[in-house]
Formats: C-alpha cells, structure tokens, sequence
C-alpha cells in the first residue's frame, strides 16, 4: 500500500504542500465551511486561501501553520505522513457533530427550496454553536 501511494505521488508529482492543501481543504469543505469562513477564522485573507487551493500560489509556512491551528481549534488534526506519504484527516467529536448540524441544515434548506417553500436560506449556525 505504502509502494502505491510512494508510486502514485512520483507519477502524478504530487509535492508534500499540494497534499497538505488538499489537506486543508478537505477538512474546510468536511467541516461545511467556506473559504470566507476559514479566512475569518484564521486571519488568512480569503483570496490567499482561494489562490492557494487552486494552485496559484504557494503559501508560506505561517499561512500553513495559521490555517493548521484554526481547523485544530475547530477539532480537526492533520497528521502529516500517515500512512507513509500521505496525510490523515482526524475529526474529534465536537467537529463531528458541527458538521452533522451544518449539513442537517443544508438539507432542510435545499429540501424547502425545491419544495418551493422558500425563497431565501435561513442564517447557517455560526460556527462552533449547535442547534437544538
């Protein structure tokens, strides 16, 4: 396994940044929030994150280490070479639940908005408060 993922990076030259973006931004959409979400949250500009994520720019070690630390205040852990070259998403329970929350919601909305019964989305829960 370990063979394929080593193989995989060096066929589609895959560096050890482009993972961790993909990183990031895995656990930012898991999470249900936007790149404004993140940007607020963390103090990176949400132009830096966007040009990040697609490959524009490559951000330096403090703009990794200030999105790191906001999506572990958030109850998510990036594991860095787990397994051997690649990366690990972990979600603690509190995150697990924010998200299962956002994502009820998110259906409710879409569930009113096909059924006609709304014309505009309901404000989202801020992130880290739960509904009832």
């Amino acid at each position: 396994m370990t063979e394929n993922l080593s193989q995989m990076m060096a066929e589609t030259s895959i560096t050890r940044e482009e993972l961790l973006v993909l990183a990031i931004r895995g656990a930012r959409v898991t999470l249900g929030w936007t790149q404004a979400d993140l940007a607020k949250a963390s103090g990176v500009s949400e132009v830096t994150i966007a040009r990040m994520e697609i490959g524009m720019i490559s951000p330096r070690l403090s703009t990794f280490l200030k999105l790191r630390v906001t999506l572990e205040i958030a109850g998510v852990e990036i594991v860095d070479n787990e397994p051997i070259d690649g990366m690990t998403i972990r979600f603690n329970a509190q995150a697990i639940a924010e998200c299962q929350e956002r994502y009820k919601v998110g259906r409710l909305v879409r569930n009113a908005r096909i059924e006609g019964r709304m014309q505009t989305p309901p404000e989202l829960p801020a992130q880290g408060e739960i509904l009832e």
